[in-house]
This record gives structure tokens, C-alpha cells and sequence, in this order.
């Protein structure tokens, strides 16, 4: 591996996981200390003889001895302590140079063929968002709209006479909208809060050819799914992660089946089955399909195979 990449999206988690694994413990700061101490003594003795002559020798002679000594100490002491940090982008790299060292790193060409022996993949591709996951925000940012265009055009809308009065009479049909509305905003909270009660955010891996070839699982913790999903859309992005499903090419991944819509379907197709004679259970299965097929082509709800659900342990450009 000689690209260095840069980490967009990192699963802190499941890095220092496989990090602990392959370096027996991670150290995310070391602490640098350096300390120089020089001593240094000096010690002179000397002794010398000192006498007077000339014309003072009349008054007396003087003779004697000097001895002197001087005692010189140097003390000099340094020490400088200092701490060095090892961020998790550093860590990351190594952590894929040592997974490439041990090929641990199976790198997906085709993904009809993938090695299921090798336990950490690597997949290229561009990343969108899920449509169903878009859909309710997009509902989500309109619905507190809709109320305020009642209020403005209802009696255009439902061609209700304007009055001059004061008091004029009441609009069931706007009214019977402004609750519909109330109860829409309490539905699409409902399918956010469940959609993301699994704390995963899912993305589509698209192809150059623009065909899906996956899903990507995001491990949000206290992340701002919104947030997340802005950063990766529409880009290419190298995705390391573990595969968690392998689609065959006659096999689909469902796109909703996290949300309370899968399950509501599957229990009510297995009551319909199981009351199969009777006409309303064949017309439901009927419709459903219907519905299910032309949504499906608006929306991207299932995935055809081949295609993988990998787990993400980072995303990187």
C-alpha cells in the first residue's frame, strides 16, 4: 500500500479493536523526557615567599611567607520533558500497512469473486445515499411547510367564498388537511426514529457504470447522521471494512427492511397466505406486488445481485 490516505469517515471502535489485535495494545501518547548535568570543580593552592629591600631595609626587613588557595564549583542542570500525541489518522495508516504486511487486506475487482478467507476487504466506488433514508428527509423538511401554504391558499385550494366578517365560517376540509398534515409529521419522525434506532446509516456503492454493487454500513454513535451523509455523497471513496452479507446474482438486499414498513408487509403477507382462499388475500398480494414494482422503480428499495454489505472501519479519500 503506498497511497496515503486521508480518513473522511473512521469507526474509532473498530479501528482500535483491530489495532489492539495486531500491536498488542495501543499507545496514543508518549511522553519524551531529556535531562544534561554538568559538575565541574576547580581547586588552586599556591604558595610564594615575599621580603622588602632597598631603602627601607634600614628601618627593618620583613620576610615571609603567602599561601593562597580558591576553590571554583559549576553546577548545570537541564531537563526538558515533552509529550507526543499519535492521532487516530496516524494509527490508521498503520494499522492498513500492517493488515497489507500480513494480507489481511483483500482488495474487491469483481464482485462476483470475493474471498471470503481474507477477513478485512476493501471496495472502491462512489457513495449515495439510501433513497428511502432521502425520502423522509425530504418529506421531513416540507411537511412544517405545508401548513403555512393551507393557511395562505386553503380557501383558494378548496374554493371556500372569502367573507368580510369577522367570523368566518369554519373549513372542514382545510382543517381535515392541517390534521392530516399533524399526523404525516408524527409518521415520518416515527420512520426516522426507527430507521435509525439500529444506529447504522446506510449508503449505496455505486460503480463508474453507475450500477450498485452494495451497501455500506455507518456506525453513527453520537454522530449527526445528516452530517455524515453530506460528507461522502457523490464522491469516490476507497472503503475498508468486513463483508457481513454476499448477495447472489439471484439475490436482492432490501433497502427497508430496518423500518417498520418491511415487517408490517411480511406479517401481513403471511396472514393473506395463510387465508389464501379467501378473494381479498389474493387481490392484496396482487396490489402489494404492484405497488412494491413501480415504487421500485422510482426508488431504489432492493439492490440486485451481485452486490456485498461491508461494515465500514473507515472511508477515505
Amino acid at each position: 500500500m503506498k497511497d496515503l490516505l486521508e480518513p473522511i469517515y473512521l469507526n474509532e471502535k473498530m479501528l482500535l479493536n483491530c489495532a489492539g489485535y495486531l500491536f498488542d495494545g495501543v499507545e496514543t501518547s508518549t511522553n519524551i523526557s531529556q535531562t544534561n548535568s554538568n559538575q565541574s570543580n576547580n581547586h588552586l593552592k599556591g604558595t610564594a615567599v615575599l621580603g622588602t629591600n632597598g631603602i627601607l631595609e634600614w628601618l627593618a626587613k620583613a620576610e615571609g611567607n603567602f599561601e593562597g588557595q580558591l576553590d571554583n564549583q559549576n553546577n548545570n542542570n537541564y531537563s526538558r520533558s515533552s509529550t507526543k500525541y499519535l492521532t487516530l489518522g496516524a494509527l490508521h495508516m498503520k494499522v492498513l500497512k500492517e493488515l497489507y504486511q500480513q494480507k489481511f487486506v483483500y482488495e474487491i475487482s469483481n464482485i462476483s469473486n470475493i474471498k471470503n478467507e481474507i477477513p478485512y476487504k476493501k471496495i472502491e466506488g462512489i457513495l449515495q445515499p439510501v433513497d428511502f433514508f432521502e425520502i423522509i428527509q425530504i418529506i421531513k423538511s416540507l411537511t412544517p411547510h405545508f401548513e403555512t401554504i393551507f393557511n395562505l391558499f386553503g380557501n383558494q385550494i378548496f374554493n371556500t367564498p372569502v367573507t368580510s366578517h369577522k367570523k368566518s365560517p369554519v373549513n372542514n376540509q382545510a382543517i381535515n388537511a392541517k390534521n392530516g398534515i399533524q399526523i404525516l409529521t408524527g409518521v415520518i419522525n416515527e420512520l426516522e426514529k426507527n430507521y435509525l434506532e439500529s444506529n447504522l446509516l446506510e449508503m449505496m456503492i455505486l460503480n463508474e457504470d453507475g450500477e450498485c454493487i452494495g451497501i455500506v454500513d455507518l456506525d453513527i454513535n453520537d454522530q449527526d447522521p445528516k452530517r455524515i451523509k453530506a460528507q461522502l455523497t457523490d464522491g469516490y471513496f476507497h472503503i475498508y471494512g468486513k463483508i457481513t452479507k454476499i448477495v447472489s446474482p439471484d439475490g436482492e438486499i432490501d433497502l427497508i427492511q430496518r423500518s417498520l414498513i418491511s415487517p408490517l408487509l411480511r406479517i401481513l403477507q403471511h396472514g393473506f397466505v395463510a387465508w389464501q382462499d379467501h378473494q381479498k388475500a389474493t387481490q392484496f398480494l396482487l396490489i402489494k406486488d404492484i405497488i412494491m414494482e413501480k415504487l421500485n422503480q422510482v426508488l431504489r428499495l432492493k439492490i440486485k445481485g451481485p452486490a456485498v454489505r461491508i461494515r465500514a472501519m473507515s472511508i477515505c479519500i
